[in-house]
């Protein structure tokens, strides 16, 4: 589980419209990713950085959440410092590469056709949510965030 049971401020960068329909209806975790479909899975990407998110988006919207019950990934490229290979070293490690990795060591989620990344990107939020996992928060880039189950 997440090193912190603390609620945390996060940060979506996202459109005027979209923003919109957050406010209104909520986070919609099955909505349609304009960019990719994630890298960590599908879900609601945040991350710890305002200035970052103001990158992806002209509004940023802030946003507190429990991130008790999400899964900490610490290098979810399984690449340290140095730019080394490292094996997953734990069971959510092993998890997740499991889902994202294929037999060549490539991340689905980030190679190949777009519908092939996308069903990827829906089984990593699949498998993490059967694992009881409500997202996944990793240090990559500062602190990035999915939510995969918005309640």
């Amino acid at each position: 589980m997440n090193p912190t049971n603390r609620p945390i401020t996060m940060y979506h960068g996202t459109s005027e419209a979209s923003a919109q329909s957050i406010l209104d209806q909520g986070i919609d975790i099955d909505a349609e990713r304009r960019r990719d479909p994630g890298d960590f899975g599908w879900g609601f990407y945040l991350t710890g950085e305002r200035e970052r998110a103001a990158r992806m988006g002209r509004v940023v919207l802030s946003v507190t959440i429990n991130v008790a019950r999400f899964a900490f990934l610490e290098f979810p490229y399984f690449i340290i410092p140095g730019g080394v290979y490292v094996q997953p070293r734990n069971d959510i490690e092993r998890l997740f590469h499991g889902l994202v990795f294929d037999e060549s060591n490539r991340m689905m989620t980030c190679t190949g056709p777009l519908h092939r990344r996308v069903d990827a990107a829906r089984r990593v939020r699949d498998g993490f949510i059967e694992h009881g996992f409500a997202g996944i928060t990793t240090m990559h880039d500062g602190t990035e965030t999915v939510v995969f189950d918005s309640a």
